[in-house]
């Protein structure tokens, strides 16, 4: 299935998400959809590669190509030479979202983007001079103001901002660039909606260190020549070869031209005096911070001395961008947008208008959105302290925390005793502790441990529970062995056996005996009984 058919399958207000690949001819897209490409390619030999006819269309993360050279070759303006050159035709009227598009080719019917664009698909650097300054330079012609942007290291484009449309010359520079490695990257070309890209190659492979270095003053102009006409030198262009009797008659063909359209500017400027007054722009609703999450409301207006036709708003590092078609000498638009997971941070804005005479009016500005508050409390437990336990025993315990941000400490305590009292620096989504405490000299009772947690917001909560701390209960044990042996519990000695009455803690106790002349070395298993004289007897051997 082609790309066609995919968005012919597609249904209205739906969105069609494309597998990561290269696509191959001209689309239309006739319904309001959303494409997400995914980083895809969308290209054909002649353009328009996409035209769209209507409204509601969005475009993400595609790049749109025209990959022959027909549409930029000079001739005659007509009209489907224009479309040729097109990688993008938007129809008259027809709004559109765009979000990360790079194209390769001219576009139409996109505010203050619509215009020739002529610049080097690939600049080749060379010869770089290793270890020195390098200092290049080429020509581009734009029709509106636009940003040069690379990540390549040292490279650096010293006049990055082009701010005047028309011819503009870009200069380079490669500083300390090791022997024989090589340079390879690409120069993003951003402008309102769309980006363009230029890639680089080069490097310093077999040139000598001693060679003299291009610099400032001497560039290596590099890609093709578009000297500027308010210089007087003849633009240079690469011309198709046409033969003799095509080029007459394509000669007396753009003369006649050339007199009809002389006839027609006179006749505008002679009836009709020049608008030169530019819109004025504002805008109203907007504050000047927000919350991660709000819903921005704001309302765009401009007005004209005779009549305003285009207005466009859009937030730079967003995909808020909106254009509108109008008609009046007064108009306004309301807009409305949500900033459901935005950074924090500073972001500026701008409104432009147009008139129907070509002037244009902008405002801009800046507002900050904050970080949504952290309110959410932080979780935990206490595992492995029961329900009860005996003078002296040993508690051990596990605590566990876990936040959506960050924890920053945990403590544990038992309310009636300070002494069981820990703490510990935590950190991260989720922790957690493993402790315990003796009960000896506890009075019999019942005890409370709690659990305190505290993230990196403040925010705290507190888990506890209890357990009963029962008294100790003792009994008597009568032992009788044969042969003797002395008698050893919890490792102190009770003399030599038999053994009668000895007062111990109930409970299962492990008793050793020990008779060295007969090599007797044993331990034997009593359970003491509260309150209750057991007898017990053992034959050692």
């Amino acid at each position: 299935m082609n790309l066609q058919e995919k968005i012919n399958g597609t249904a209205e207000h739906g969105t069609l998400v494309l597998d990561f690949d290269e696509y191959f001819g001209q689309i239309e897209i006739n319904k309001a959809i959303t494409i997400d490409g995914r980083g895809s390619t969308v290209c054909a030999k002649k353009g328009p590669v996409i035209c769209i006819n209507s409204q509601g269309v969005e475009l993400r993360n595609l790049r749109v190509e025209v990959t022959s050279d027909e549409g930029a070759v000079i001739c005659i303006s007509q009209e489907v030479e224009v479309k040729k050159s097109l990688a993008l035709w938007v129809r008259e009227n027809i709004r559109v979202k765009l979000e990360n598009i790079i194209v390769k080719g001219n576009v139409s019917g996109l505010m203050i983007e619509d215009g020739k664009w002529e610049y080097p698909d690939v600049l080749h650097l060379w010869p770089v001079v290793p270890n020195k300054k390098n200092c290049f330079a080429f020509d581009m012609k734009v029709p509106i103001s636009c940003v040069l942007e690379t990540d390549i290291s040292g490279f650096k484009i010293v006049n990055p901002g082009i701010k005047i449309p028309g011819h503009n010359r870009i200069q380079i520079e490669v500083e300390h660039l090791k022997e024989n490695a090589m340079l390879f990257g690409q120069i993003e070309i951003v402008s309102n909606y769309l980006r363009r890209i230029i890639a680089v190659s080069g490097g310093s492979f077999g040139i000598p260190a001693n060679l003299p270095n291009p610099n400032k003053n001497k560039p290596i102009f590099i890609g093709k020549c578009l000297e500027s006409r308010q210089t007087g030198i003849t633009e240079k262009f690469f011309i198709q070869k046409l033969e003799p009797k095509k080029i007459k008659k394509i000669a007396i063909a753009a003369a006649v031209f050339l007199c009809i359209a002389a006839a027609v500017i006179f006749a505008v400027s002679f009836f009709k005096p020049e608008d030169g007054l530019k819109p004025a722009t504002t805008l109203s609703r907007i504050a000047d911070s927000y919350t991660e999450g709000d819903t921005v409301n704001l309302t765009v207006t401009a007005k004209d001395d005779k009549c305003v036709t285009k207005l466009a708003f859009r937030i730079e590092n967003s995909s808020v961008s909106e254009s509108w078609d109008v008609r009046g000498q007064s108009v306004s638009q309301d807009c409305a947008f949500s900033t459901a997971g935005w950074m924090p941070g500073t972001y500026t804005y701008g409104l432009k208008a147009q008139d129907e005479s070509g002037n244009s009016g902008e405002y801009s500005g800046t507002f900050v959105v904050k970080a949504k508050p952290d309110i959410r409390k932080p979780e935990g437990k206490i595992i492995g302290i029961g329900n009860s336990y005996t003078q002296g025993d040993v508690i051990s315990y596990t605590i566990q925390g876990s936040d959506n941000k960050s924890l920053k400490k945990m403590s544990f305590s038992v309310k009636e005793n300070p002494s069981a009292a820990k703490a510990w620096n935590a950190g991260g989504l989720s922790s957690s502790y493993t402790s315990s405490f003796p009960t000896k000299d506890w009075k019999p009772g019942t005890y409370t441990c709690s659990l305190m947690i505290e993230d990196s917001a403040g925010n705290f909560e507190e888990y506890s529970q209890s357990f009963l701390l029962k008294e100790v209960q003792y009994g008597e044990i009568n032992i009788f062995t044969r042969p003797p042996a002395e008698m050893y519990v919890d490792g102190k000695s009770f003399g030599s056996t038999p053994v009668w009455k000895l007062k111990l803690p109930a409970g299962e106790k492990r008793i050793r005996f020990i008779n060295k002349s007969r090599g007797i070395d044993v331990e034997k298993t009593v359970v003491v009984k509260p309150d209750e004289l057991v007898k017990e007897s053992f034959i050692l051997q």
